[in-house]
């Protein structure tokens, strides 16, 4: 069996990474639908996306036990002796990843879309601006994911890596309020990955991956 189908049957067998991305969709549409329903005012687009924000969550944790789980359970071994060149299995960890992944990520937007589509009079998710948003909502969720898989390589805990990818995501925007002296209120603000955009966020990603590669690498199992 090749490397990337392996990783592949891990990922859809094992029910602790299976079941999370059908509820990062879940989330994603319920809370937008939610929002959407009671808001009075705001922006159409942001509360018909603003199911993301939490739908990140379990996503974040099926990223965090696609790597973290075979540490745990010493799973890590003998998949290390059945493919030991490290980057070609780390790779095959990472398209695995987004394959499972991305098309909950896409199910979850679109089923927003026509969510708000549904209960807002005033809302098009047909509207250029609607899908310019959504297709970045799609890669946001897409791009946390993989962040947070280079940081939990990196980290190998569970906990530890929720915590980390979780205080980055959450608590930065927070530090930022709290920081008043200039410049560096403004890019923490401006610069936390929750209100970066995909480029500096995909430079996040590239860099947590390249991390965890190269602990990969070298570490011991």
């Amino acid at each position: 069996m090749s490397p990337l189908r392996a990783e592949f049957t891990k990922l859809r067998t094992l029910r602790s990474t299976a079941w999370l991305p059908v509820v990062a969709a879940a989330t994603t549409v319920g809370l937008s639908a939610v929002v959407c329903a009671v808001a009075v005012t705001g922006d159409p687009i942001r509360l018909v996306l603003s199911g993301v924000t939490l739908g990140q969550v379990p996503l974040v944790a099926a990223a965090t036990l696609a790597i973290t789980g075979e540490y745990q359970t010493g799973l890590i071994r003998p998949t290390l002796t059945a493919t030991p060149q490290r980057l070609v299995l780390f790779a095959a960890k990472i398209l695995a990843l987004v394959a499972t992944i991305l098309p909950f990520c896409l199910l979850g937007v679109v089923a927003a879309l026509l969510a708000g589509d549904a209960i807002l009079a005033d809302f098009s998710p047909a509207d250029g601006a609607t899908l310019r948003a959504a297709g970045g909502a799609v890669g946001y969720l897409g791009l946390v994911a993989l962040m947070t898989f280079g940081l939990a390589t990196a980290i190998r805990g569970t906990a530890p890596a929720l915590l980390t990818v979780l205080a980055l995501l959450f608590l930065t925007p927070q530090l930022a309020q709290l920081v008043t002296a200039e410049p560096w209120h403004t890019r923490l603000e401006k610069y936390a990955p929750m209100n970066a955009g995909l480029a500096v966020l995909g430079a996040y990603g590239g860099a947590a991956l390249v991390l965890g590669a190269v602990l990969f690498v070298r570490r011991d199992a």
